[in-house]
């Protein structure tokens, strides 16, 4: 079965809705996105972790198992990352749909 991530059967939480401002959600889709037109074998499982690097400065961590990959942003808290340092967020793709959610929330 391969995962898909279609834009059209994208789903998230009420953690996700409540705590997670919109521009960080549609970030982290993009991420998901971009990896795909790079032709990256997508696993169903993806996984961002939230860090404060110094004032002002944060990084994303995105990563996969299956295949091994990684990568990292550093950003500016231009959307909203303040908001969700420490947290883990998983999405992941059951081949109908994907979900977004907090580590938390599994």
């Amino acid at each position: 079965m391969q995962n898909k991530f279609a834009k059209e059967t994208r789903y998230k939480t009420r953690g996700i809705e409540t705590e997670m401002p919109m521009p960080l959600q549609a970030f982290l889709w993009q991420c998901i996105d971009d990896w795909q037109a790079e032709g990256v074998k997508l696993d169903r499982l993806q996984v961002f972790k939230f860090e404060r690097i110094a004032d002002g400065l944060y990084a994303i961590r995105h990563e996969q198992e299956q295949p091994n990959k990684a990568t990292v942003y550093y950003l500016p808290d231009d959307l909203g990352i303040a908001s969700v340092v420490g947290k883990k967020v998983f999405v992941i793709d059951d081949g109908d749909y994907s979900t977004m959610l907090f580590a938390d929330e599994y």
